[in-house]
């Protein structure tokens, strides 16, 4: 957390020593100077030098440590009151900055949420087709089904009528056995009457008579 959010948060919500005991553990750097006060680098570093004696009344509260400047919370507070900025421009600025956080999270959120949509339309295609696929198939098989039904129907006739007609043909054999054999009976009485017959011409007149042939 930088400098100033922490001294804010302290401030406001902490406890007045603490806040005081945590501040003095912590040190602004440039750059938080420079959000601090809207400047650039070169501009904040021109102005803390021209009134170095200032703030560094009594101690050294701004000092340039490796190249790198550091100021405390007494350095702090004389920038402040030089610049005429109080707690209210902290105040603004960690507002700011909550705003601007807040907004990156809309933007975060509303990328989400456009991506769950866009799954959403996806699965619901999937599903639309998921469905149309199954649709399909169980008309395809209540006609594959329907299909069935008539052709074990067809089946059946057929085997109806290959047993009449095998009971016909059955039937029509025992007939024609019957009449050959009405036929050969015929036949062979027509034969017989004819020997008959025969004999009676080669016989005498007496022997018709008496019946003797």
């Amino acid at each position: 957390m930088s400098y100033f959010r922490m001294r804010t948060y302290t401030e406001i919500y902490g406890n007045p020593y603490i806040s005081r005991f945590v501040r003095c553990l912590c040190v602004a750097t440039l750059q938080e100077m420079c959000d601090h006060f809207r400047v650039k680098k070169s501009a904040m570093v021109d102005y803390v030098k021209r009134h170095i004696d200032e703030i560094n009344e009594g101690g050294e509260h701004a000092r340039l440590a490796r190249g790198c400047w550091q100021f405390d919370e007494i350095a702090v507070k004389r920038l402040e009151k030089l610049r005429g900025f109080g707690i209210s421009g902290v105040m603004e600025k960690v507002e700011s900055d909550e705003i601007k956080e807040l907004k990156v999270t809309i933007d975060n959120l509303q990328v989400a949420l456009l991506a769950a949509q866009q799954d959403t339309v996806k699965a619901n295609k999937l599903v639309a087709e998921a469905e149309k696929s199954q649709r399909l198939l169980v008309e395809k098989q209540s006609n594959d089904i329907a299909e069935l039904a008539t052709l074990r129907e067809r089946t059946k006739y057929q085997a109806a009528e290959t047993t009449r007609f095998q009971q016909e043909a059955a039937r029509a054999a025992a007939e024609a056995d019957e009449l050959r054999k009405q036929l050969a009976q015929e036949k062979a009485a027509r034969e017989e009457r004819d020997r008959q017959l025969e004999k009676i011409r080669g016989s005498s007149l007496l022997q018709r008579l008496f019946g003797h042939f």
